[in-house]
């Protein structure tokens, strides 16, 4: 993925969210956070991600990270409440 001096952190910062959500249950959260929060986060930097995009990244990367979106918005509705756990 590109980017610019200004669109860096939002990209460091999806990394991290996107190796978080690969890893299982407590081991992707940190010590006070609820399994949803990294559901929040992706969506918060995904969103700023986007925003500040410069250069488009691949359409293999692009793909990949709206199948994560999808894939969570799936799961986050209330009669679903019971996915999120760690």
């Amino acid at each position: 993925m590109t980017a610019d001096a200004h669109s860096t952190g939002a990209t460091e910062r999806l990394r991290a969210v996107v190796r978080r959500l690969s890893l299982a249950g407590v081991e992707a959260t940190a010590p006070g956070w609820r399994p949803d929060d990294l559901a929040i986060e992706f969506d918060e930097v995904y969103t700023v991600f986007v925003g500040q995009l410069v250069e488009l990244p691949s359409e293999d990367q692009l793909r990949a990270l709206q199948v994560i979106d999808d894939q969570l918005h799936s799961i986050s509705a209330p009669e679903q409440k019971a996915l999120w756990t760690a």
